[in-house]
């Protein structure tokens, strides 16, 4: 019956705002298929590794383990990267006191059924997506200090779930609101939402029918080199989850639980169907590390809005749930379209306080086949 009303509900809100709602559905879809590897390994590895198996997929995997998030190490290697060692090294400390002191519910633990895992890893990546989409509408720059920080608190924890999305959030806010993306970082994934909810699905597993979407989510998905849903370099862990998938259809003799299948359906749609990049907001404008006199190439999307004219391209980290604006703000408007590709030559210089961008050649291009860059 629940996963009735979840489809239901889902639907509604599809009817209703279809184009964000599409957004949020493709992102989740995104964190999904950037955890399945994670996902597929403990659940091979939990045989031989017993009681071992959470703890080193806790901290070897992007956050999608149950428990604190902030414990995964390539998110700390990330964080290390955009923020300092201390940082990194902070997350992980709490994420390790955060579980200890409150330890993953029970029902949360691994069961070892890879339809069943990506079930229960749903609600979260829905709402890591929703927080990291709603994030740039929020304005939360213009805020004072207090409830900088409280936002940026509550965003890190709806992002959670994804270690890697707190992360590159936290980035994005930086410029702006460096108070609220401190915020993001301390909360995110230290104080996990998951922890605090008890699942009665214990017994859910998946049917033949939910491995084959996964298995055709995944296969396609590696076919497409991330499908533009997450880095290339899941390509190759992605077409092994496809094999592991299809590899239980023989031995899924019972139909199997609904909600797998419904999880399973809806990764595939999402695979095949896609998204827009996201929406762009000027609130969130920043080339990182740039400085006056820096030469610069540029491809991206050519935005006109009542104040200026801006180039912008989205760069994945991870997965598409961590897509954020790489973007350079234009000395001059250009006479284009709004949503024209642009491949753009020039400079950049000081006006003001802002660094712009000085085109010394611009011209139209055709939408590239994969309009994000990855990190």
């Amino acid at each position: 019956m629940r996963p009735a009303i979840y489809v239901t509900a889902i639907l509604a809100l599809c009817a209703l705002a279809p184009g964000t709602m599409r957004q949020v559905l493709v992102a989740a879809a995104s964190v999904l298929l950037e955890s399945l590897p994670y996902l597929a390994a403990a659940a091979a590895a939990r045989p031989l590794l017993r009681s071992w198996a959470p703890r080193l997929f806790a901290y070897a995997g992007c956050g999608c383990a149950p428990g604190p998030s902030a414990r995964s190490l390539p998110a700390a290697l990330a964080c290390a990267l955009l923020f300092s060692p201390w940082a990194a090294l902070a997350r992980v400390a709490a994420g390790t006191i955060a579980a200890r002191i409150h330890p993953p519910a029970p029902g949360h633990e691994h069961a070892g059924d890879l339809a069943a895992e990506l079930v229960r890893l749903t609600p979260s990546a829905l709402v890591a997506a929703g927080v990291l989409i709603a994030a740039p509408w929020l304005a939360i720059a213009h805020w004072p200090a207090p409830w900088q920080t409280l936002a940026g608190a509550i965003l890190g924890i709806g992002s959670g779930p994804c270690a890697l999305g707190t992360v590159a959030l936290a980035a994005t806010l930086r410029t702006q609101a460096p108070l609220a993306a401190y915020a993001a970082l301390a909360a995110g994934g230290t104080i996990d939402l998951r922890a605090l909810v008890r699942s009665s699905h214990r017994d859910e597993h998946g049917g033949a029918l939910a491995y084959l979407a996964l298995a055709a989510a995944c296969a396609v998905t590696a076919a497409l080199h991330g499908a533009s849903l997450v880095h290339p370099h899941f390509a190759l862990p992605l077409a092994l989850c496809a094999v592991m998938a299809l590899a239980h259809v023989p031995r899924s003799r019972t139909p199997g639980s609904m909600a797998p299948t419904l999880v399973a359906t809806a990764l595939l749609i999402a695979v095949v169907i896609g998204a827009p990049m996201p929406a762009y907001h000027a609130s969130e404008t920043t080339l990182a590390d740039a400085f006056p006199g820096e030469h610069l190439d540029f491809t991206g999307v050519y935005r006109n809005d009542a104040s200026h004219g801006t180039l912008v391209r989205y760069a994945i980290t991870c997965c598409r749930a961590d897509a954020h604006p790489v973007a350079a703000l234009l000395a001059r408007r250009l006479p284009l379209h709004d949503g024209t590709w642009v491949q753009a030559r020039g400079v950049l210089a000081r006006r003001g306080d802002a660094l712009v961008f000085v085109t010394r050649h611009a011209q139209a291009i055709a939408p590239p086949h994969d309009p994000f860059v990855y990190e």
